[in-house]
């Protein structure tokens, strides 16, 4: 059964997460070793079902998307506006509180509030066309080049922050991006456009719709996440669109999500490995053997024609350039903490521990907790192995902790009660 006293530490930690998120705009802030203790205290919360805070989730529940609004009207984090549109980006800034409104107090038209929260996502990429940073700059150069037969991974990016970092500009993403941002440049002329759209969807999606909604919508940190052009939200709709195939028999768009998520960033793997974890579990291996397989095709026929084409410039881009970085020390994780503080990297083989103690607690956590938490277990898997990984890895900024709060928004949304105890095999159904 669902832990009262773990959901207030879930609830806690998104609020502490998005407020040192949005008040340092993702980047190291001193407060990141109360966020690791934070982190670690939701592990062992979720794991063992313990807590160390009171009963604070009513409280929480109720005015926390308030508190997101309140805070976007404060600061809306947009850095690239034009100009002219300065007057329209303070009104903006309303438009959550506005919602919120509407959405509590409005009765049937309650969900009209809705579009409130969404305006500010479209509204983004009017007042901020072209944003000075190098994921908007780099993605937005390969898809011309992909549109001009040429090939993203081999091509030549200039440099817009002239040698600051250790890696070179480029395409650093797996195809499945690449594919759908081209689509969002031809229909709406932005690659942005669909990051907006599948974190709507996304929301919708969730199953107690109208709370989670709320916290969904509310994030401070979403129009300048938009406004930077990060892939995150299509890994969270990869991830939303899994749990709903799982929790309504329906494999299709489990399948669908689990590829998604996988063929967007490296790290998007997660989604198909712990749903299929906890659907063989759940269902036998016989159950879902078939829709691993199908996974796996798709996965390839996403990821073989930009191998294919040329495997060294794909390997560097994708693999290479991301394991020779080094630690970024304005991340905001414990890993730069250390940096700052002794002067000294952590070492590999630690960080390496880490990431493979975080795989092993949420394979654990499956196994151990599936047949009594149902479906929340896997976006509480996604986010124990993910959040070592960040906490304890080179890189951590704010679309990856926007990452890590959309699976905690998502286990919060997932009432065990309700969900149907039947052990029978997945069918397709659509």
């Amino acid at each position: 059964m669902k832990s009262r006293n773990e959901s207030d530490v879930t609830l806690f930690l998104i609020f502490c997460t998005t407020l040192v998120v949005w008040l340092n705009r993702g980047r190291y802030d001193p407060s990141v070793p109360f966020l690791t203790l934070f982190f670690l205290k939701w592990v062992h919360a979720s794991v063992w079902n313990k807590t160390f805070l009171p009963k604070v989730s009513v409280i929480f529940s109720r005015f926390l998307p308030w508190i997101f609004a309140l805070l976007f009207l404060i600061r809306n984090e947009l850095l690239y506006v034009e100009p002219a549109y300065l007057s329209v980006s303070r009104a903006m800034s309303f438009f959550p509180l506005i919602g919120m409104a509407i959405f509590t107090w409005g009765r049937k038209f309650g969900l009209a509030g809705a579009l409130f929260w969404i305006l500010p996502f479209f509204l983004t990429f009017l007042l901020s066309p072209s944003p000075h940073m190098d994921v908007f700059q780099s993605n937005r150069l390969a898809v011309d080049f992909f549109l001009h037969g040429q090939n993203p991974y081999s091509a030549v990016y200039p440099d817009i922050y002239r040698n600051e970092f250790d890696y070179h500009p480029g395409f650093l993403y797996w195809p499945g991006a690449l594919y759908l941002q081209t689509v969002s440049q031809l229909i709406f002329s932005d690659i942005r456009v669909v990051l907006a759209l599948g974190w709507v969807i996304a929301g919708f999606l969730l199953r107690e719709q109208k709370k989670s909604l709320a916290l969904w919508m509310t994030l401070p940190i979403l129009a300048f996440g938009f406004e930077q052009a990060w892939l995150d939200p299509l890994i969270a709709l990869g991830g939303a669109l899994a749990l709903y195939g799982i929790r309504e028999k329906k494999h299709a768009y489990w399948i669908l999500g689990a590829v998604l998520a996988a063929s967007v960033k490296q790290y998007g793997f997660m989604v198909g490995l712990f749903s299929v974890l906890y659907c063989a579990l759940e269902y036998g291996i016989a159950g879902v053997r078939k829709s691993f397989w199908i996974m796996a095709g798709a996965f390839a026929l996403v990821m073989l024609p930009m191998i294919l084409w040329a495997p060294h410039d794909f390997l560097q881009m994708t693999v290479l350039t991301h394991t020779s970085a080094k630690i970024r020390p304005d991340a905001l994780n414990f890993t730069a903490f250390w940096l700052k503080m002794t002067g000294a990297e952590l070492p590999n083989s630690f960080q390496l521990l880490a990431i493979v103690l975080g795989l092993g607690l949420a394979i654990f956590h499956v196994v151990q907790n599936g047949h009594v938490r149902r479906l929340k277990v896997v976006p509480e898997a996604w986010a124990i192995f993910f959040g070592f990984s960040i906490f304890f890895g080179k890189f951590a900024f704010c679309n990856y902790y926007w990452l890590l709060i959309s699976f905690w928004i998502m286990a919060e949304s997932e009432d065990v009660d309700k969900i149907s105890t039947s052990r029978e095999i997945l069918r397709p159904s659509i």
